[in-house]
């Protein structure tokens, strides 16, 4: 029997992703591509595990729940931990994305290319 390829899972590709430290280097562009890509992935999970938790819930945008394991990431209680601080969210954007399989480079390419045909065509 063929041994399965090993395909990197999204815990394995979010671990490479080290606290203050970018992928090689991304344009500006690309970076800012993928925080609103992850910010628009979280808005949206964020309403789809809500209503999966609080079954009837109409997601506002305005629960949460709290106490949870990821609690001292973002409000450290007793340890001093600020996760948040050492590794923000932008970092992990990008690396979260290519993980999900979300072509953010694909993305900007089609854009770029959209554009420039609707520039061409508007003279």
């Amino acid at each position: 029997m063929a041994k399965a390829a090993n395909k990197p899972t999204l815990t394995s590709t979010v671990s490479q992703a080290r606290p203050n430290q970018e992928s090689p280097v991304i344009s500006a562009e690309l970076k800012r591509e993928a925080m609103r890509a992850y910010c628009e992935w979280l808005f949206m999970e964020h309403r789809l595990l809500c209503k999966e938790l609080e079954p009837g819930y109409e997601p506002s945008g305005r629960w949460s729940p709290v106490n949870s394991a990821a609690t001292h990431f973002h409000a450290p209680l007793f340890d001093g931990y600020k996760g948040w601080e050492k590794s923000p969210p932008s970092s992990r954007a990008l690396p979260m994305m290519e993980a999900l399989g979300i072509d953010v480079r694909g993305h900007l390419r089609r854009e770029k290319r959209a554009q420039a045909e609707f520039d061409k065509k508007r003279g």
